[in-house]
């Protein structure tokens, strides 16, 4: 029975290798294998790519790129596809390290390299997009040289990490890939003990030792109040959720919305009611998962970081500051970019809710203008609290935004969906009800040009708004490109979170 080689002799053998290479042809074969050992794997494409991007003054000849492939430091792992093994990649690389090596190619030639092969990956993601997780694994290998890239290769391995826990024994062979890549960056990684330990707990739990963990579930009061605002009753309840990690340490609680059917709109009689919001009728909502505030100011710069997909996101656009408070001087456009940035990071589908979604998580159930009750006070809710709706005394107004939770949630376990700020929706705007979907989803016109600047709906008043525009069923409408510091959003997701 053979036994396994030690440490110690695995580094001598690869170290014999490259010393046999570089004495086989000459020294300047060394910088040539060095500069290669970045990438996972190479091609002679990309040897090529590198020797005439750095190597030109030094003398290293091309027929070198060919030596290099066909020499002992590379074995074939596909049609003109080679790969170093880990040990002799982590020998070359430690070259640069070297005074030797550092006087010839200076300090940052790592991050050149980095930044080089990062460049030819997404060139080639465009164009070989049938290679995912090789040209994935290729990036991260960029990324983790690159200081301003580490952070998000780390939570890209991570999420690839969660994500294997509902595929099951079909994950584990996608699982072992990914331990040999966390071990193989470990000197670059700065979360490794961390993702080290998350890699080993999802062994454990695709091999059935531990149990997946269960969805989990905040507890929060609600209160119901008559006409002059005084609370009649107070519920404690449950809701499920999932937090979402976004980039500097930031979370995004999404709470669980249960399918159902509700009548959309106001009531006949409802007092300061609009025709707009007429004729009520049936909606069926499917389940699906919404923002348990607006986003923040602290989500909204987080995801600005990600990369644009359509639109630059200023980080910092609002009004009121605040890392808590609601981010405001948001436009539809802006909006739906945050959606489309989060999508891709997460790879769910984030969005905008629809119109009737929004009403419905609103409504939570209830039939009455507000989900509190008949009224709102100033206790429940930021808006303009000298203006009155039922029988209630008069509040204070506090004149700008407040941070997400100051009040108290309705029965879905939502806050802030009266006043505060705005929730944009995916709508274009109507007029009335007439012809309205039933299905739950966003009513949009023909045109399916999103750039045509036709009016998206608002929803929940704000801080600034009388008592009647915080009402479930009231709608507003505005230009998507227009920004206000009363208009903010929050984000949905359809219910499976694959």
């Amino acid at each position: 029975m053979n036994s396994p080689l030690s440490d110690e002799l695995i580094q001598e053998i690869a170290e014999q290798q490259i010393n046999r290479f570089v004495g086989r042809f000459e020294p300047s074969y060394e910088y040539l294998a060095a500069h290669c050992a970045l990438p996972l794997v190479l091609t002679p494409e990309l040897v090529n790519y590198i020797r005439v991007q750095f190597l030109l003054n030094e003398e290293v000849p091309w027929i070198a790129e060919a030596d290099l492939l066909l020499s002992d430091l590379c074995r074939p792992v596909g049609y003109e596809l080679y790969a170093m093994t880990p040990v002799v990649r982590s020998n070359l690389l430690a070259k640069f390290t070297e005074p030797g090596f550092q006087q010839k190619f200076g300090r940052n030639r790592l991050k050149s390299i980095a930044q080089l092969l990062l460049d030819y990956v997404t060139y080639l993601m465009r164009t070989h997009p049938h290679q995912p997780d090789q040209l994935q694994a290729q990036q991260w290998a960029a990324m983790v040289y690159l200081d301003e890239q580490r952070t998000q290769a780390e939570e890209e391995i991570k999420k690839a990490l969660q994500a294997l826990i509902k595929g099951g024994k079909n994950g584990q062979a996608e699982l072992a890939r990914l331990q040999r890549l966390i071990t193989e960056f470990q000197p670059q990684l700065s979360q490794y003990d961390s993702l080290r330990e998350l890699a080993e707990e999802v062994g454990r739990l695709l091999k059935g030792e531990i149990s997946p963990p269960s969805p989990m579930v905040f507890t929060y009061q609600t209160p119901t109040v008559n006409r002059r605002g005084e609370i009649i009753n107070t519920e404690t309840k449950t809701a499920q959720y999932f937090s979402e990690s976004l980039p500097n340490n930031v979370t995004l609680e999404m709470v669980s919305i249960r399918g159902g059917k509700f009548l959309m709109g106001s009531l006949e009689g409802e007092a300061q009611s609009d025709d707009d919001e007429k004729p009520q009728h049936k909606v069926t909502v499917s389940p699906f998962f919404m923002g348990k505030y607006p986003i923040t100011q602290a989500q909204w710069r987080a995801v600005a970081t990600l990369p644009q997909v359509n639109r630059e996101l200023k980080p910092d656009p609002s009004k009121f500051k605040g890392d808590n408070l609601p981010v405001e001087k948001i436009s539809w456009y802006e909006a739906v970019e945050f959606c489309d940035r989060l999508k891709i990071h997460t790879n769910k589908d984030y969005r905008l809710p629809s119109e009737a979604e929004w009403e419905y998580a609103c409504r939570a159930g209830t039939t009455t203008p507000f989900h509190f009750g008949e009224t709102i006070t100033s206790d429940l809710a930021n808006y303009s609290a000298e203006t009155t709706y039922g029988d209630e005394p008069k509040g204070k107004s506090v004149g700008q935004t407040s941070p997400v939770g100051s009040y108290v949630a309705n029965a879905f376990g939502l806050y802030d969906m009266h006043g505060n700020v705005y929730d944009w929706c995916h709508d274009h705007w109507h007029e009335n009800y007439k012809g309205a979907p039933n299905d739950g989803g966003a009513w949009l016109n023909n045109n399916k040009d999103e750039n045509n600047n036709q009016s998206r709906l608002l929803r929940g008043g704000s801080w600034d708004n009388d008592t009647r525009y915080c009402r479930s069923a009231c709608r507003g409408s505005f230009f998507p490109d227009f920004r206000s510091n009363t208009f903010g959003f929050r984000v949905a997701v359809s219910a499976a979170r694959t």
